[in-house]
This record gives C-alpha cells, structure tokens and sequence, in this order.
C-alpha cells in the first residue's frame, strides 16, 4: 500500500491488487522487528525508502578489477539489451514497445532479453550490447547496471526524484534516466547520437570505481 502510493510508477504498476507475493501483514511484522531489534540499518537503492529507519547508506560492492571496459561494435545495429528476470517488476512491456516503436520509424535498433543465463553468458551479451536498459517501474539501479557501466556501457534505468533525495551518489552516475512515459523520447536520443552513447559510457568504470569498488564501499564501513 506504501508502494502503490509513490505515484504512477512503482514495483506494483503492473501487478493487479490482491496479486502481490507477499503479504503486507507479514512485511509489517518483519518491518516492526528490525525497528526493535537492529542497531543498524543500512538502506541500498530503492530499499532505502522502505526501512523502518535508514542510519546510511550502503552501495552495491562491486569488483572493478574483475570487468574491463569492452568497445562498442559499429555494425550498424543498435543492439539495447535488457536484464528481463521479474519482468513484470522491471517495466519489459514498455521497453519492448519503445524498441516496436523506433523499428516502426526505421531505426536500425534490436531488442536482445536476457533471462535464465549464467553470469558469464549474461556477461557475453551485456559486452556486444551498445545500449543497456535495465529498470523502468521500480527505480533506481543495482547489479546489472553496475557491470554495465563497468564495461563501458550506457545505461538507461528510471532515477526517481523521491530516490535521488536520498543518494547523492546519482548525480554523477551516467544514468540516462526514463520512466514508461519518457522511455521512447531517450531511446531515441541514444539510438540516433553514438558519440552520446560512447560518451556516457567512457564515465561508467570510473563511476563504478568511485561508488561501488571494493575499496570504496569498504570505506564507508
């Protein structure tokens, strides 16, 4: 109920009421359990909204030296890949209508899913990607997006303004940010200016570096 009024876009945009996985009698009871008994609660994006207190803020950790930037391959296809587990959680229906849409204007673009794969493989198509889109309804952004931009590449996701409050961070994140409404619109934008997109993703390792490498997020601890 909390979620559902954040306001058009949210987890349960697209999950009926009364079709939720869990029970919120039973998420209110964890809730009033961490509020007795933590003594610290660190928020990670877009959790930070739902703890009964959040006493900072935990970036996702994350392996930098494990993942080297790979170049984008100008074959004259666009190809956006999109991180589809949980589709009805990750927005997938607007996203592939966006991509319908641009092939319907002639645009040179594809839509490759990734779903049920291993880590390497999912690794595999994210590094033949020239565009990675990964969140549209919950917000935010977590580990696909991270390896993502650690390859070099740009990513599309949706960056609430009730979650940017929250994590200063994003302001330098070279996130293109896109709800249902805008996804088109910025598609769009990326699939017609490859130097915005080779630009946008020359700032991913870095960025990925200063907020989710080891060593950083080590720091905070």
């Amino acid at each position: 109920s909390a979620t559902r009024a954040y306001g058009r876009w949210h987890a349960f945009t697209d999950v009926p009421r009364g079709s939720e996985d869990r029970d919120e009698v039973d998420v209110r009871e964890r809730r009033a359990a961490f509020a007795r008994y933590a003594d610290l609660m660190l928020g990670c994006n877009d959790l930070v909204e739902d703890l009964p207190r959040v006493d900072g803020i935990l970036p996702y950790p994350f392996p930098t030296a494990e993942w080297t930037p790979v170049p984008e391959v100008d074959d004259g296809i666009v190809t956006v890949v999109h991180p589809a587990n949980h589709r009805h959680y990750k927005g997938t229906r607007y996203l592939e209508e966006a991509v319908a849409e641009l092939q319907g204007e002639g645009f040179p673009v594809e839509l490759v899913l990734v779903e049920g794969v291993p880590l390497n493989e999912a690794r595999r198509i994210y590094e033949r990607a020239d565009i990675v889109a990964t969140d549209f309804l919950i917000g935010g952004y977590a580990l696909a997006a991270i390896e993502a931009m650690a390859l070099g590449k740009p990513v599309v996701a949706y960056l609430p303004e009730r979650l940017r409050r929250l994590h200063a961070e994003w302001a330098d994140a070279p996130i293109v940010d896109a709800s249902p409404e805008t996804l088109v619109g910025e598609l769009r934008r990326l699939v017609e200016n490859r130097s915005l997109r080779q630009s946008l993703g020359a700032r991913g390792p870095a960025y990925v570096e200063r907020v989710h490498g080891l060593t950083a997020v080590g720091t905070l601890m």
